[in-house]
């Protein structure tokens, strides 16, 4: 491809030109690049005018296309894990706009449920069969609310007095609640920094692990 020349280009310049230009290509040939992170990368080693000259040029050949650059982020990011905070963020680092960003994202708005599913059943350490075997099944709104109590109404009264042999002791009944409600918080703190929002990742924890806790 011919690099457009500029008007009153030295020798140097345009040798520096073509060097930036090759630069940029090879950049391009290892995966795609954003405007604003390729021109900083070229500003490491050539002036700033002379980067313009070839970003201008590159977008002008479609060879450099934030859009481009923007879905492939988002395909990348999105199959190793990462949460729509977290890709927003990056894309806004690098230069993309509000609007852009916003269509990008959209295709996986029914999606992040589902990912953030698969990242709880990664993360959660599930318990040992006896560790909740006699815990009465709970509402997932009731196991994140409150502790076993000893009084009738409580939920854990529901188990039958025939069966009060085999039941921990009430003291084991709270240490397994609060153990599980250590293990939530532990998830949910690898879902935030994994970039899921607080809402969401409550909604994949209580999927999971109102499973795992019976």
């Amino acid at each position: 491809m011919r690099l457009k020349g500029r008007a009153g280009l030295d020798s140097k310049d345009a040798g520096n030109e073509a060097k930036c230009y090759g630069a940029a290509v090879r950049l391009l040939g290892t995966r795609e690049y954003s405007v604003l992170e390729l021109s900083t990368k070229l500003q490491r080693r050539f002036l700033s005018d002379v980067v313009s000259e070839v970003i201008t040029e590159l977008q002008n050949l479609g060879l450099l296309c934030n859009t481009r650059y923007g879905e492939a982020f988002c395909r990348s990011r999105a199959d190793r894990g990462y949460g729509p905070v977290f890709i927003q963020r990056e894309l806004e680092q690098n230069g993309l706009d509000k609007e852009l960003i916003e269509t990008l994202l959209a295709p996986y708005n029914e999606q992040w449920l589902a990912r953030a599913i698969v990242q709880v059943e990664k993360k959660a350490r599930m318990p040992r069969p006896s560790d909740h075997l006699f815990l009465p099944e709970l509402r997932s709104s009731e196991a994140c609310s409150f502790p076993p109590d000893d009084s009738e109404n409580s939920p854990l009264s529901a188990v039958g007095d025939g069966e009060t042999h085999d039941r921990p002791s009430r003291e084991q009944q709270r240490e397994a609640w609060h153990q599980a409600q250590k293990e939530r918080a532990r998830v949910a703190r690898f879902l935030a920094r994994r970039g899921f929002p607080a809402g969401l990742a409550s909604r994949a924890i209580n999927q999971v692990m109102q499973v795992t806790d019976h």
